[in-house]
């Protein structure tokens, strides 16, 4: 809290916004004068920042107090003295998507893990039971939690949509985690610890608005982890000697969670839901360090949206990682499909199998075969794997996913099969990626270098979705992390119903697969107003030209003709296309025959 000068209201819309990274989370600012500033907010605990519908990153201005346009300098965000709104950035010469660098965004998460020593990135075991002791904090100029603690306690202990029910279900119940409360209060209470500093002790400097805040990271981390070493050492007393809470024996408490009242901090790193570890301070809670912990904001919307951060904190716990990038946030590697991304919904077979280690093998497919396959809800049967002919390390790991069954999968965009590529040589997770160590294809989904990212909530195959075939020419192709074939060929997906059959084809047919088509070129490319595509087909079969938008709206089918094997072309004007007001910019060819598809770009130049 800034006092009176700056208040934040955050709007929490949508559960899939409580991913890590937030994006574009609505976010009213107030400037020095009182007027008021309607900002979004993004990022995650490293790196957080407000921005405006056009892009533009916004600042304080550490003299006046004042919000300004950012500036970079010296790979940092800078304030610099034109103020919001006030006039034109772009003709002043300032850019959008200001961010700090690559290289300072890897300095900041070096620095939250430098002393790590738990073995593996993982502080508590994935199967039995678990204890997790929740510490509840206001500051020195916060009234009590006004919700009764029983709205927290559902929310973490409920039998429906809670946290522990969450663990139980996505780990066929060989994980239950019970949260404990301290204080200790009546559950229509929710006594906290009390610090003795302000809130605006724990945000950042600030001249005119904020002079008692923190001015680096070393004064940060300090703070706040002599904050909760004296919340600990407040409530120590009450967890009782007997309450296991270091079930595998490594003299660590298994998990701690300290919940904050009020909410996000924008421009901050400390006042934002985070996990890290008590390195700086020794912190003993009956005998055992306390050192991996999660730390949330506790908010009015807590009890319906905090679900989604502490699954994912928790994860953590378990030595999951980041399935975003932290590097390119716009690229998008598992989205909805997956906790550790942008979903709400189960982690992926391949995650539950190598960090929850709740799925003990995912069976090889090594011959052309007809495959059933339960949804990944079920504990049996609901993934296989292929090995990628073009690859000694890549191979395909191939789910179930239907949202009918579960209390978390409905959440998922569609019913039918994932299709994930596996990359061990990328390293756990996708926080560095490209390469991400998992990749789940998807509707009009390209390699990085293309600029397509396609469309993720389209990523399920099944017959309802009209996606029922997955090779090196089908859309999504089977494309590698270097942008090579991968070379395998699924056909005939069917109806996503109680099970879900494929057709795993091992055999030289993927080679006759991408023969079909020899020789497309497009020509001229870019082009105004005519180019000329020109194929050589294999055998006779119905050709059909789909124009695309890089959406992946269709604009218009282009051509639709039976053809006899050889070589045929047809030329595409852009100015016949009146009826859809083609303008400069890049679009799709959808080139279809039978079972095979390729996507290739033009680039219409007016």
């Amino acid at each position: 809290m800034r006092g009176n000068i700056l208040a934040i209201f955050v709007f929490l819309w949508a559960n899939f916004l409580l991913a890590a990274p937030f994006r574009n989370m609505p976010a009213k600012v107030l400037q020095p004068d009182g007027s008021s500033l309607n900002l979004l907010s993004s990022g995650d605990e490293f790196f957080n920042y407000l921005h405006d519908e056009k892009g533009y990153t916004v600042i304080q201005n550490p003299e006046t107090g004042w919000v300004c346009y950012a500036i970079l300098e010296s790979e940092e965000l800078k304030s610099s003295n034109l103020i919001y709104g006030e006039s034109d950035p772009y003709k002043a010469g300032i850019s959008p998507y200001n961010l700090i660098s690559y290289k300072k965004y890897q300095e900041r998460r070096r620095l939250t893990s430098k002393n790590y020593k738990s073995k593996n990135n993982r502080s508590c075991p994935s199967q039995g039971t678990v204890n997790s002791v929740n510490i509840y904090i206001r500051f020195s100029d916060q009234s009590e939690f006004t919700d009764p603690r029983s709205i927290s306690d559902s929310l973490f202990n409920g039998s429906w949509y809670s946290f522990k029910k969450y663990f139980d279900e996505v780990s066929y119940h060989q994980l239950i985690v019970y949260s404990h409360h301290y204080p200790e209060c009546d559950m229509n209470q929710n006594l906290s610890y009390q610090d003795s500093h302000p809130r605006a002790y724990y945000s950042p400097y600030n001249t005119v608005t904020n002079p008692i805040g923190y001015q680096n990271n070393d004064q940060r981390t300090e703070r706040e982890h002599s904050l909760l070493a004296n919340a600990v050492s407040y409530i120590s007393e009450e967890v009782p000697e007997e309450l296991l809470i270091d079930s595998d024996n490594d003299n660590f408490v298994d998990n701690i969670c300290f919940i904050i009242q009020g909410e996000n901090d924008n421009w901050a790193e400390l006042l934002w839901p985070h996990r890290w570890w008590l390195d700086s301070q020794n912190v003993i809670l009956n005998g055992k360090q306390v050192y991996d912990y999660t730390f949330l904001l506790y908010n009015p919307l807590f009890d319906t949206n905090g679900f989604r951060p502490i699954c994912h904190e928790f994860f953590h716990s378990l030595g999951a990682p980041d399935l975003y990038h932290y590097n390119y946030w716009f690229l998008i590697s598992c989205g909805p499909w997956d906790i550790m991304d942008a979903g709400s919904s189960h982690p992926t077979a391949f995650m539950k199998w190598k960090y929850g280690r709740w799925i003990q093998d995912i069976p090889l497919i090594e011959s052309s075969q007809l495959v059933t396959l339960n949804p990944l809800l079920m504990g049996q049967n609901n993934c296989v794997r292929i090995k990628s002919p073009n690859s000694e390390t890549e191979y395909f790991v191939i789910e179930y996913r239907k949202a009918e069954m579960s209390t978390f999968e409905f959440n998922i965009p569609g019913d039918g099969l994932i299709i994930s590529r596996i990359n061990p040589d990328a390293g756990e997770g996708n926080a560095d990626g490209p390469p991400d160590e998992e990749y789940i294809y998807r509707l009009w989904g390209a390699h990085e270098s293309t600029g397509f990212i396609g469309d993720i909530y389209q990523a399920f195959f099944s017959t309802q979705s009209g996606r029922t075939f997955f090779n090196d020419n089908s859309d999504p192709s089977c494309f590698l992390s270097d942008n090579s074939h991968g070379g395998i060929n699924i056909s005939n997906i069917g109806f996503a119903g109680e099970t879900i059959h494929f057709q795993v084809n091992v055999s030289s047919q993927n080679q006759d697969v991408q023969s079909l088509f020899k020789n497309v070129k497009i020509f001229p490319n870019p082009f105004n107003p005519e180019t000329t595509i020109k194929w050589n087909q294999t055998k006779k079969s119905q050709v059909q030209i789909s124009l695309y938008n890089v959406k992946g709206r269709k604009i218009s089918t282009l051509y639709n003709d039976v053809n006899p094997a050889g070589e045929h072309s047809f030329v595409f004007n852009s100015s016949n296309q009146k009826k859809y007001s083609l303008s400069s910019g890049i679009y799709l060819l959808k080139i279809s025959l039978d079972d095979t598809i390729i996507t290739k770009k033009i680039i219409l130049l007016k």
